[in-house]
Formats: C-alpha cells, structure tokens, sequence
C-alpha cells in the first residue's frame, strides 16, 4: 500500500517554492513538462501522457508550448476519421497535442493508425480512399503523412491493461513498447499542495475564465475555502480551485450589483453553490491544513501577509 504523502507546514513563500521539488505531483509534473517540450521539438516522436482528470496535464502541455514558442494543432478526435485529418492538417510536421484521448484506446482502428504513426521502421504514412464528387468520375487516393510530433493524453492508466477493452490490449502493448507512457499519480494530499502551489506562486487565480480581473480578496477566500474542504473535495485540482474562484467571483459580482441597486444580497447563495464540488460528509475527517494569507497586494504578488500556526 502506497504511503500518503504527508503535508509540510509552508509558513513562507521560500516554503511554498520548495513544493517544485518535494511535491511528488509536482515532480510528475516536471517531467511530463520536459517530455512535452523534446517530443515539440521533434524527438521523441510521441509522448503519451495518462492520468486522472484535473492532475493538471493539459498545465504542463501548455507550458511546454509556451517554452518551445511552437506553432501547434490542439485538438481532440473522436475517431480514426479526425485522427486523419489532424494528421492531414499537420503535413507531417507541425505538432499535435491530442487531448481527452480515452475513446481512442477503446478503438482498434484508431489504435492501428497510432501504431503506424509511431513505428519507426514503417512506412510513417497512409493511403486513404478519396470518393469521388459525380458518380461518373472514379475514386482516387491521397497520402497523409503520420510523420508529425504528436503528443496524446488521456485520463485512463495505460499501464493498466484491465481498464481497456480486450481487443484493444495487444495494439495498447505494441504502442507501450515503442514508447513507454507517463503516468500521473498522486494522493489527496499530494495534489492539494500542488494546486494550492500553482495558485500561491504562478498566479493561477487572477482572472476568471472569461477574463475578469479576481481582487485579492477573492483569491485568498477562494484558497482558504479549498483548504477548509479538502477533505470533502470530490476532485482535488487546479482546475477545481480555479472553478471554485469563479463561482466565487460570481457571488462577488452579484454583491455589488445589488448594492449598487439598494436590493437586499442573499448570503446563503455562495454556500449553496459550492456545495456543488462537496462529498456528503461521513465522520471524522482530518484537520485541514493551514494555508497562509496571500497577495497582500497587486505590486506583491508572491508576498505571504501571515505565518501559518
């Protein structure tokens, strides 16, 4: 049985910077980043990345497009239809980042391209049938290269053949052989400090997702809330701290709307609405962990304003 990663008080911002390297999720994380960036860079071929949802590997995906500056195709087929067609778009050499990808390993004929796109020793392309326009003209044949960097994530363990369809197992072995994939892992705790990290010290939380500045004030509730919870969180993540910010900036908007208007603002709403991303309590649970006051003020944005007991 694998041992729960144990929290560390993180009473500085020195503190929380040392997350990078003893978190074991931010470790992960590391490595899928530089993974993500040599396969841009056109070696390795391929990358495939699988792990629970919201761990943060579309994050590292897109740190890695930042880092590199590349031009790439993001997108995520269904089929082996659109498989080709991304292929097709790329012309063999810009990157594609395929996310949410699991349909794809329950498919064999999906699988079958992938094993094409990834042998070395093959010929790296298809010929795919082009049916004609009038029933008087003939069909004809078109090449698409398979040839392009790819990355591809999904949210199965691909080291786990019990999760796949049996069919399926044997394309999964031959691409595990050709390129060994990462898998993301990490306990309750583990990702709890990562996401809480990524908010502390990279500014994940400043904007909404559409674009709306989030006051200082905002943020800190958002992170102590998260810390409050965390133990009836049904999903520990970055992406969830972040939901949680805009459910919160919502109810932050909807005050000042209502003072503006005289009306009387309803308190119980922001409660109710973050009941959403609750488990149903059941029994003693752990103390949350202490977080620190952050952002104390926009010119100080990694500042901490009060130590954590």
């Amino acid at each position: 049985m694998t041992k729960q990663y144990e929290l560390k008080p993180r009473r500085t911002a020195e503190d929380w910077d040392a997350v990078e390297d003893e978190n074991p999720l931010a470790k992960q994380m590391r490595t899928v980043q530089r993974r993500a960036e040599q396969v841009i860079r056109g070696y390795p071929p391929v990358c495939y990345l699988s792990g629970g949802a919201g761990l943060g590997k579309s994050f590292a995906i897109l740190q890695a497009i930042r880092s590199t500056g590349a031009t790439v195709i993001r997108a995520m087929p269904k089929n082996v239809r659109e498989l080709e067609h991304f292929f097709e778009r790329s012309n063999g050499t810009t990157p594609l980042i395929f996310e949410e990808c699991d349909h794809l390993f329950n498919s064999t004929n999906s699988l079958n391209l992938l094993k094409i796109a990834t042998d070395s020793a093959g010929p790296r392309s298809i010929e795919v049938y082009v049916a004609p326009k009038k029933r008087s003209e003939s069909g004809s044949f078109k090449t698409i290269p398979l040839t392009a960097p790819t990355i591809i994530a999904c949210n199965g363990d691909l080291s786990n053949d019990c999760v796949w369809p049996t069919a399926c197992v044997p394309h999964i072995e031959a691409l595990r052989s050709r390129e060994q994939p990462l898998y993301i892992q990490g306990d309750h705790t583990a990702r709890w400090e990562y996401a809480t990290y990524l908010a502390l010290r990279r500014r994940m939380l400043t904007k909404t997702e559409t674009g709306i500045d989030v006051p200082l004030q905002v943020q800190n509730e958002a992170i102590q809330w998260f810390a409050d919870t965390m133990w009836r969180q049904s999903e520990v993540s970055p992406r969830r701290l972040m939901k949680i910010v805009n459910v919160m900036m919502a109810d932050h908007l909807e005050k000042k709307r209502v003072q503006r208007s005289g009306s009387v603002h309803d308190h119980r709403a922001l409660g109710e609405d973050l009941e959403q991303f609750l488990l149903p309590q059941a029994g003693d649970l752990p103390l949350p962990p202490v977080v620190p006051a952050i952002f104390v003020s926009p010119k100080m944005p990694s500042s901490i304003s009060r130590h954590a007991a």
